[in-house]
């Protein structure tokens, strides 16, 4: 039963980056480094308080993987935030979910893991509902491409993110995933802050302390801690299925009752086929 709570916790929080992450506006690239600043420092903060010896005892391989870890970070975090401040927050969260189709499909190649129909069947069908979603917003407003790309380039990136996680959890400093964590998120917290220095102000923009970024780092930090405990305590081919799904299903709802979204026709089909492939490569 505690496993059951803490699955819906890692749900929401899931769900809770995907809303928050929508809600960090900016007027320019100034204000947009900084939003995403707040957020890595909320996680680096979150994780660092749950297990300050975690890093103060993690090993040179783990910082590696840290650094590594921190910088595909940024590159999957800044282009969802964009993705989600253009595109449906129900195909966005789908799309970037299939970022665990490129550890699926390098499982044969690193760790002689099985690659059967199953997967293949589930990989044609992921990259249809891509197909399908972005055809849908690009008949509705023609700029379909301005939301798909970006989502596309982000699910990329998670997917290396799953790599990364693979490799560390298979050397010798596997126990010590906090600080891995922890040194990851203070690379992303140092690298945008730098990004806040060099980036010019442009003349309307206003930068400011907002508590969207906040609550988006925090729900990113606490979401990768619990992950990974539940990673520990429930069998993969139920865990990953369910949470993956269960994002989808929540932020859908979110983008219809908090930000006034309308599915369309496609939008839905694609969805629908999203849950689907998820399912059959859980198989």
């Amino acid at each position: 039963m505690i496993n059951v709570l803490w699955l819906f916790f890692a749900v929401m929080l899931g769900t809770g980056r995907s809303v928050f992450s929508k809600g960090m506006t900016s007027s320019g690239k100034k204000s947009f480094y900084f939003n995403q600043f707040l957020l890595f420092l909320s996680g680096t903060v979150g994780i660092f308080v749950c297990n300050i010896k975690a890093f103060l005892t993690a090993t040179y391989t783990t910082y590696i993987y840290g650094v590594l870890f921190g910088i595909v970070t940024i590159i999957a975090q800044w282009c969802y935030t964009v993705a989600l401040g253009r595109g449906p927050t129900s195909i966005c969260a789908m799309i970037y979910s299939f970022g665990f189709i490129l550890p699926t499909v390098s499982g044969p190649i690193f760790w002689n893991e099985p690659f059967g129909v199953t997967n293949s069947t589930g990989i044609m069908v992921a990259i249809t509902a891509i197909i399908t979603s972005a055809l849908s917003d690009k008949k509705k407003d023609k700029k379909g491409i301005g939301f798909v790309l970006p989502n596309i380039i982000a699910m990329l990136a998670s997917g290396v993110l799953g790599l990364l996680q693979k490799f560390h959890q298979k050397s010798a400093d596997a126990h010590n995933l906090d600080g891995f964590l922890i040194s990851a998120f203070l690379v992303a917290t140092v690298i945008s802050l730098f990004m806040v220095i060099v980036s010019k102000q442009e003349p309307t923009e206003k930068i400011s302390f907002k508590i969207p970024p906040v609550m988006a780092g925090l729900c990113f930090g606490f979401a990768s801690l619990v992950n990974t405990m539940l990673a520990g305590r429930i069998d993969s081919t139920i865990l990953f299925p369910t949470l993956n799904i269960g994002v989808m299903i929540v932020s859908m709802l979110a983008g219809i009752f908090i930000f006034k979204e309308k599915p369309t026709k496609q939008q839905i089909a694609a969805f629908t086929l999203g849950i689907c492939s998820i399912l059959i490569l859980s198989i």
